[in-house]
């Protein structure tokens, strides 16, 4: 979770550096720069780290649930060697997603290279090419994700009120689940609003450019700056 959110820091940072780089100038570049292999390459980067952390708090909700909602259930806390294993499959999952565009549409760029800012949301022209993929990814995939662990956690908040005096629920289990929820709470915060302005883009309403900015720039990359927060000052200190 720290370097996918480490990912969209330096998503971050290439564009910063080529805004200050283009700036004034930035019409008279603008298709070089969209078209080019950095764009491609940084706007991978930015879909891996936001896939893959969805992707690791999806798994590590249901784990969550498993372990404190179903005690009974034969479910046992994840070792070492099974959690190495489930994080480097979400690692190529969340790869796969980004780089599949790519190879699918490898004579074009544009997929990648829709807007200066190199993020395929396709929200400012909902229907330039790959809008289906987009679409596929924000609102199938990580919707579905959103409500999923939303789902989750509800029953297990209910389960841990509802059996708060029993002895099956392991009080670290618990804190660990609190403390990972204000995660999780940040990361729905980021994707309710990007996935409502998808929705209101693909029913052709009319998006303003410098919406697609802030998104991007502002909301999407919220909850990779908080999570190391909210891990660091939630985490006891022993």
């Amino acid at each position: 979770l720290a370097v996918s959110d480490f990912l969209m820091g330096v998503y971050l940072t290439v564009i910063a550096y080529e805004d200050i780089k283009f700036r004034g100038t930035y019409n008279n570049y603008a298709h070089q720069w969209m078209s080019s292999v950095t764009c491609t390459a940084i706007g991978i980067t930015a879909m891996i780290s936001s896939e893959v952390s969805v992707m690791i708090l999806s798994f590590l909700s249901l784990e969550r649930f498993l372990l404190i909602a179903v005690p009974f259930s034969g479910h046992q806390k994840l070792n070492l060697t099974t959690a190495t294993y489930s994080i480097i499959v979400i690692w190529v999952v969340g790869a796969i997603i980004a780089v599949a565009p790519v190879l699918h549409w490898r004579s074009s760029t544009r997929f990648y290279g829709t807007n200066g800012l190199c993020f395929p949301l396709h929200i400012d022209i909902p229907y330039l090419m790959g809008w289906q993929y987009s679409a596929f990814v924000f609102l199938g995939i990580n919707t579905t994700a959103m409500v999923l662990m939303g789902i989750v956690y509800s029953a297990m908040f209910f389960s841990i009120v509802k059996t708060r005096t029993a002895t099956t629920i392991n009080l670290g289990d618990s804190e660990f689940a609190v403390r990972f929820f204000l995660i999780v709470l940040t990361d729905a915060m980021c994707w309710a609003p990007i996935t409502v302005i998808k929705i209101l883009a693909l029913c052709r309403i009319p998006i303003p450019g410098t919406l697609y900015a802030w998104v991007v720039v502002f909301i999407l990359p919220v909850n990779s700056a908080l999570n190391p927060l909210l891990y660091t000052f939630t985490t006891p200190k022993y």
